[in-house]
């Protein structure tokens, strides 16, 4: 039987197996002899399992201080030694990481082609907006905290709309938000644009509008605190549809020009009144 070295005695494994040999021989369990047996034994078994069953690798770098070679056992003393294991499960760590790198870079690319052909999904949508009257009155309080509000000049839309946007909800689409504008210019903006109404479109159930008379659901003044500069405004249905996963975008659907009138005198009234 081969000699094996008994470097491995002194693990943690093999301390306890001499501290539990020991307490054995003192209880008198065991002879001397038989606990020798037992650890030349482990020296064989430990030393056979290091060289054929462990297939880890192990680097160490650090300052050599002292070597020797002796009973064909090479000692290395090593100072600020480090340590770095490579095993079997490396390869199988890459590839697991190149397959999950792979699947992220897909993932993002379909995000990207999600988002950019979202908008381009064929839908066909009914809609009609008819404007009855545009009223303009003076000293309307909308805001107690706001003392230009009596004096502003505020414009009351009466407006009726049909719209079926049943076809505009497909795979990617969450919501519809559609809200209406009215746009004009004065002398001292080119581009004004206050909203008027809007709603939240959450099915195609409740994609169907019909509305009759409605008003403006947001009060409609002007920065200046009067229409008179203005001479023309456009009315203007908006959806915007918003997706699951990609960009929200605006689709005006119709527009309908009109013009503000200039309110009624107070003076006036009451004189045709009377």
């Amino acid at each position: 039987m081969p000699s094996f070295y008994e470097l491995y005695r002194s693990s943690t494994l093999g301390t306890a197996l001499t501290d539990s040999l020991d307490e054995l021989i003192q209880a008198g369990h065991i002879t001397p002899q038989l606990a020798i047996q037992v650890l030349e034994q482990y020296d064989k078994s430990i030393s056979e399992a290091l060289s054929n069953k462990v297939k880890a690798k192990a680097t160490v770098k650090g300052s050599l201080g002292i070597y020797r070679f002796c009973d064909d056992v090479w000692t290395f003393v090593v100072k600020n030694p480090t340590f770095k294991f490579d095993h079997e499960g490396t390869a199988a760590d890459k590839r697991l990481s190149g397959v999950t790198s792979f699947a992220m870079s897909t993932l993002m690319a379909l995000v990207v082609v999600i988002s950019l052909t979202t908008p381009f999904i064929p839908s066909s949508p009914t809609f009609d907006v008819s404007l009855h009257n545009v009223q303009t009155t003076t000293g309307r309080a909308m805001d107690p905290f706001d003392r230009t509000s009596r004096k502003a000049e505020y414009a009351r839309l009466t407006f009726d709309l049909d719209a079926d946007l049943s076809t505009m909800f497909n795979w990617n689409t969450k919501l519809l938000f559609a809200y209406m504008t009215v746009d004009y210019v004065t002398p001292g903006f080119e581009t004004n644009r206050a909203v008027i109404w809007d709603r939240i479109i959450r099915n195609t159930r409740q994609a169907k509008l019909k509305l009759r008379k409605h008003h403006n659901k947001y009060a409609l003044r002007n920065h200046p605190l009067t229409f008179e500069d203005v001479e023309g405004a456009n009315l203007t249905l908006h959806i915007n549809p918003v997706p699951y996963l990609g960009i929200m975008y605006d689709k005006p659907m119709v527009s309908i020009p009109f013009t503000i009138p200039r309110p009624v005198k107070a003076a006036a009234a009451g004189g045709a009144k009377a």
